[in-house]
């Protein structure tokens, strides 16, 4: 209790004489890991601060950075493979250290005795020389000019992606023998992708939130058993991209297989057109190998796409072409779970509805949106004969879904959705996950493009 009540004036102290510190520059962001947590007993939970203390005499490790939790409490050390480039710059008193945990569900790394930590550095004074261009006389001075043109560089791009392939290929590059101040302008770079994230992310969730507040939600619809509310905007507006299936049908775009014989196929769209090309989740795309199922992207204008796609039940959805593939309707057979609805009959809904929120028994379970009514109706032929695969028997009562609970669903999706962890294509993009839903969200020009949630299921 002593040390923690000494550690914590000492904390005090530090605050009052911050103001006198010279000014800092905030350089970044480093991802790292504590190590050793299975030995020590501080706990350290997503989002804490955590206080970084320098252990020059550790006869172990000459370079040792303790981390401590909030009450002062050793959790483990910050990752040698960090610490042994780190601790030099702390020492010579170039940078300053902060430290925190992530808050994202990856930060705890299960029985390895790791767990992430995020590592905020600041550029002193004394360290100014870093960031400047000195004279090259050795191998190392070769090497930082390199980093410090990487660094420069990265700072100002704006595509995440963009970014993230940066710091992918400096991976070898950091394995070599570099100088301290040079590990440390290339370890800055993948934070530049995630802080960007995090802020169209920030902003992606304002736009939903927004959005959604302002849908109108239609009288309710009873259809064999379901209860379906119909959603649209205030204002109906034009949709601000093409449906993949209809560009398919008109030329504008092209879907073929890229892999080698035998080789593990994969699906590239050619989007040909003036217009960004949505390929909404759950898009099913028909080839002669294997049938896919795709996750929500927002394609560009005049752009080409390898889709990360998964597989769908064989047989289950018709082959079109050797080399093209299109979006196909299921081949109807009696005895599959949806053929009672009809051959081919979905409920009818208003013109303007641009969404539907379908509900059975007196619960959601699922919601498709989109920017315009136009995009609802291409592809409500589909979306109904997924949605309404498990109806209730014929003459089986249903309990009622009540207005409020879709005023509830939309509000627990915003209070869910949380920037992707590897956002693709145009746009921006969120995931759904927590609160038993799960769906996908993407965003363009301000406006909802897609946004698809279920209820999950164990």
């Amino acid at each position: 209790m002593t040390h923690n009540r000494d550690k914590a004036e000492g904390q005090a102290m530090s605050a009052k004489t911050a103001r006198k510190r010279p000014p800092e520059q905030f350089l970044g962001e480093i991802e790292t890991e504590i190590v050793g947590l299975q030995y020590y007993g501080g706990r350290v939970t997503p989002g804490e601060q955590v206080n970084l203390e320098r252990e020059r005499e550790n006869r172990h490790d000459r370079s040792a950075i303790r981390v401590e939790n909030g009450l002062f409490q050793t959790a483990g050390y910050v990752a040698r493979h960090t610490s042994s480039w780190l601790a030099p710059l702390i020492d010579s008193g170039k940078v300053r250290v902060e430290g925190y945990i992530p808050t994202s569900e990856e930060a705890v790394s299960g029985r390895s005795g790791k767990h992430r930590l995020a590592l905020m550095v600041f550029l002193s004074p004394k360290g100014e020389s870093i960031l400047a261009s000195g004279p090259i006389e050795t191998k190392h001075d070769t090497l930082h000019a390199l980093a410090l043109w990487v660094y420069g560089d990265a700072r100002s791009l704006t595509d995440p992606q963009l970014i993230a392939g940066l710091a992918e290929g400096l991976e070898p590059l950091l394995r070599q023998d570099l100088l301290p101040e040079s590990k440390l302008l290339l370890s800055l770079v993948p934070g530049m992708a995630r802080e960007i994230r995090a802020t169209r992310g920030m902003q992606a969730q304002v736009t939903l939130k927004a959005a959604l507040e302002q849908l109108v939600i239609g009288q309710p619809l009873d259809y064999d058993g379901f209860t379906l509310f119909p959603l649209s905007w205030p204002q109906r507006q034009e949709p601000a991209c093409a449906l993949l299936s209809r560009a398919v049908q008109s030329g504008t775009a092209v879907v073929e297989e890229i892999s080698p014989p035998g080789g593990a196929s994969q699906l590239r769209v050619h989007n040909k057109g003036l217009r960004p090309l949505l390929i909404p989740e759950g898009e099913i795309l028909v080839g002669t190998k294997q049938n896919r199922v795709v996750n929500a992207i927002l394609m560009a204008a005049k752009t080409s796409f390898t889709l990360p796609t998964g597989s769908t039940e064989q047989g289950r959805w018709q082959y079109r072409s050797d080399k093209q593939l299109a979006n196909h309707q299921p081949a109807r057979r009696p005895g599959d779970a949806w053929w009672h609805v009809g051959a081919g009959v979905e409920p009818p809904l208003p013109e303007e509805a641009a969404g539907v929120v379908i509900g059975r028994n007196g619960k959601i379970l699922h919601l498709d949106l989109f920017d315009a009514p136009a995009i609802l109706a291409e592809l409500w032929p589909r979306l109904g004969e997924t949605c309404f695969g498990g109806g209730l028997p014929r003459g089986e009562a249903s309990r009622p879904v009540l207005p409020e609970q879709v005023r509830q669903f939309l509000n627990n999706i915003v209070d869910h959705a949380r920037p992707s962890r590897a956002a693709l294509g145009l746009g921006q993009g969120l995931e759904i996950a927590g609160g038993g839903l799960t769906g996908t969200v993407v965003l363009y020009a301000d406006r909802i493009c897609h946004v698809k949630a279920f209820i999950k299921t164990p």
